[in-house]
């Protein structure tokens, strides 16, 4: 079939788009992450986008994507309540975490308890019902979970069935390198042919899908460890190409910890003092820029 596009055809669509935004005026013309200032910078999440999100392990992929999941099926419910309209689904596939650990992420979001809390001993019976409670909301939610999963044509088959019985809004894969590739080929080949039959399917189904994605220990190596693009792990320039948007998740105070200040033998005790000082000061206000709505 013929592709080619006359570019008053394009412009026609383009400028569908302009007054649609127009006429929408402050209503976002995409999905929320739930932060403000990243949806800005992303220009929100929109059908057909394929969303890669990195970062080192305990940089928090997952708990940013349970978070991104939780806000966007709340909105899809609100939107099916207030139109009396079909609800959107969101299909979650995790290859690591087993269904408990991904409730208690839920739970702790939905509830405010703290998600350490959850993973030790209920103490009291005021705890315990909040939680029940917390079921409540939780089970309306429009996310399906899925970690029975074996390959990409699993995937494949899993999103075009649920299609076909549920109307889409949104799918997450957590995480690519865990993934069994093509017979568990993990060559670059193998990458780009997973993004490429993941974009195709995005812009098929007009869905937006994330991608979770490691990136190579050789970053702990280097003095700065802000993450660049040659960190993705396993073939890389096969995996960025295909994504429409590349989110780095990298928290300057996971190593704060490790430039604790060390007294020199010549230092006096007011300057080292001083200099921890400085430390701790560095910490709390890292710590602050983790909690940034």
């Amino acid at each position: 079939m013929d592709k080619t596009l006359h570019i008053s055809d394009a412009f026609l669509e383009y400028i569908k788009e302009v007054e649609y935004r127009y006429q929408m005026n402050s209503e976002p013309l995409g999905l929320s992450t739930g932060i403000d200032r990243l949806d800005e910078r992303l220009g929100y999440i929109r059908g057909g986008d394929v969303v890669l999100i990195a970062g080192r392990p305990a940089m928090g992929k997952t708990a940013f994507a349970i978070n991104c999941v939780y806000q966007v099926a709340q909105k899809f419910k609100e939107e099916a309540e207030q139109n009396n309209s079909e609800i959107k689904h969101v299909l979650y596939f995790d290859f690591e975490c087993n269904n408990k650990n991904i409730m208690q992420r839920f739970v702790s979001l939905a509830s405010g308890i703290p998600l350490y809390e959850l993973r030790h001993n209920i103490e009291n019976y005021k705890q315990f019902e909040k939680i029940a409670l917390t079921g409540n909301e939780i089970n309306q939610l429009p996310i399906y979970l899925c970690n029975q999963i074996s390959s990409i044509s699993d995937i494949k088959d899993k999103i075009y069935a649920f299609a076909n019985r549920n109307k889409f809004g949104l799918v997450v894969i957590d995480c690519l390198q865990l993934l069994s590739l093509y017979s568990e080929d993990k060559s670059n080949q193998a990458y780009k042919k997973f993004m490429q039959d993941i974009k195709s399917i995005a812009e098929k189904l007009d869905v937006p899908i994330l991608i979770l994605s490691q990136l190579n220990r050789n970053l702990e190596q280097r003095q700065c460890k802000i993450p660049i693009n040659s960190d993705i792990k396993d073939g890389y320039r096969n995996i960025v190409p295909y994504a429409d948007k590349l989110l780095f998740l990298y928290r300057e105070s996971y190593y704060m910890y490790d430039k604790e200040p060390k007294q020199y033998k010549r230092e006096t005790k007011e300057h080292f003092e001083k200099r921890y000082k400085e430390w701790q000061e560095d910490c709390l206000e890292q710590n602050k820029k983790i909690n940034v709505k």
